[in-house]
């Protein structure tokens, strides 16, 4: 080729520039004879030494590093067509976002909404992260590739505010969140796990009252086995036959509710009935605690002593 754009900044794109004949064009570096590279979100092209200004970054409807360096590889390749500075500009100015990559969706009082559901792996995602500059709540999980967290969950720490976990990877990435972050982890009524790091700054928007029943915890933990107990005794397992039957699978989001989980891997001879009934019930009393734990974070929370429907129904009315 008579050209090849190469990015100087990756060390393994750069040890190309000793493999080919082709004149080089160094994007994110402004010493090369031919260079690209971004100052003050405007992108500069050099020649010979000879740096002009090209086109400004502020007015792209599309942001983040990773978005400057393919607009600077683009950019390049238009100046070498000699296309002009406008049509380059104008060509910025218009460029959407591909579905699923940072798209942004709607602006709903005050908040905007981007959807980056084709970031599938942790470097994608953690390349999202960074291109915003105040911090997200991130919605995060769906099915687990089992590949190492580390860095994805320190860029979460420093870019995001909230974090919402769903799907079957919640409990690792919970896990992983728990380890590096020191905030607490809680969940919501569907199931869902946050992260909420600036819980204690939240003001509700409405004046409220919330009720938790105040059981022991061998109580609650009893009451739990006795369920669970009720729940296969009255056809749980034949419930779960019937939805596969239906059409639906782990892959859907339905499924991946305490026991309808633990039953699919009984019927698929993974674990023996009695080993089902346990996880089913070690599950639940998960679940239960870190229910206890977000309800503890409710400034209003007030907690009902067990006893008879009529008489919590008496303290509730007292209360309001």
């Amino acid at each position: 080729p008579e050209f090849a754009v190469l990015n100087f900044k990756d060390k393994n794109v750069r040890a190309l520039e000793n493999q080919t004949s082709a004149k080089i064009v160094a994007f994110d570096d402004e010493f090369n004879d031919l260079a690209i590279f971004e100052k003050a979100e405007k992108i500069y092209f050099s020649k010979n030494k000879d740096m002009e200004k090209v086109c400004d970054l502020s007015t792209a409807t599309i942001f983040g590093k990773h978005n400057h360096q393919n607009m600077m590889c683009a950019t390049s390749i238009a100046k070498i067509l000699n296309i002009s500075n406008e049509i380059i500009q104008k060509t910025i100015d218009e460029f959407k976002a591909p579905a699923h990559r940072i798209e942004f969706i709607a602006e709903v009082d005050g908040i905007k909404y981007y959807n980056d559901s084709k970031g599938t792996n942790c470097d994608s995602s953690i390349c999202a992260l960074k291109a915003f500059k105040n911090q997200v709540v991130l919605i995060a999980g769906g099915r687990d590739k089992m590949t190492d967290l580390t860095e994805f969950v320190q860029t979460i720490d420093q870019k995001a505010s909230n974090v919402v976990l769903i799907g079957e990877a919640t409990e690792r990435f919970a896990n992983a969140l728990d380890e590096i972050c020191d905030d607490l982890i809680n969940v919501d009524m569907d199931g869902n796990i946050f992260k909420l790091k600036i819980i204690d700054d939240l003001k509700p928007k409405y004046d409220y009252r919330a009720y938790t029943v105040g059981y022991s915890r061998d109580v609650l933990y009893d009451r739990i086995n006795k369920r669970v107990d009720l729940m296969i005794e009255n056809g749980l397992i034949n419930e779960v036959v019937s939805l596969l039957n239906s059409g639906l699978s782990l892959d859907n989001q339905c499924m991946q509710g305490i026991g309808y989980k633990e039953v699919v891997a009984y019927l698929n001879n993974e674990i023996t009935i009695e080993e089902l009934r346990e996880l089913i019930k070690l599950n639940t009393r998960h679940y239960a605690k870190r229910q206890q734990t977000f309800f503890k974070k409710l400034n209003n929370l007030i907690t009902l002593q067990p006893d008879t429907v009529e008489n919590m129904a008496e303290e509730i009315l007292k209360t309001l």
